[in-house]
């Protein structure tokens, strides 16, 4: 079945947060939306998602103790550092294959 319209584009991402200042950017973050063409080089778990990652904000001393947690439950759990821009993530997957990153501010950028 074929609708007789066509998507444009994303027109909004909206959340609504029952706590606003904490959701304005955690230790440091800031929230990013990113778009990517089909063949932009990012690392993708699940191949046949549409979604690239979920981030979701934590304190840097807690990454290590997350990711050994993740670890023993039996989850595939990497690190990533982005020194461009100071930020550390540590990656896992849901079932479906698509990534969630839990991600912290590690306080140091490249110049």
């Amino acid at each position: 079945m074929t609708p007789p319209f066509r998507i444009g584009n994303l027109g909004e991402l909206a959340i609504r947060c029952r706590d606003y200042a904490p959701m304005q950017g955690y230790l440091g973050h800031t929230q990013v939306l990113a778009l990517f063409a089909p063949n932009a080089e990012v690392p993708q778990r699940g191949e046949g998602s549409s979604l690239h990652h979920l981030a979701l904000g934590i304190a840097a001393k807690v990454q290590d103790s997350a990711r050994n947690w993740l670890i023993s439950k039996g989850f595939e759990a990497d690190c990533q550092e982005f020194t461009w821009i100071g930020w550390r993530g540590l990656f896992t997957a849901d079932p479906d294959g698509s990534t969630l990153e839990l991600v912290a501010y590690a306080g140091k950028s490249a110049p």
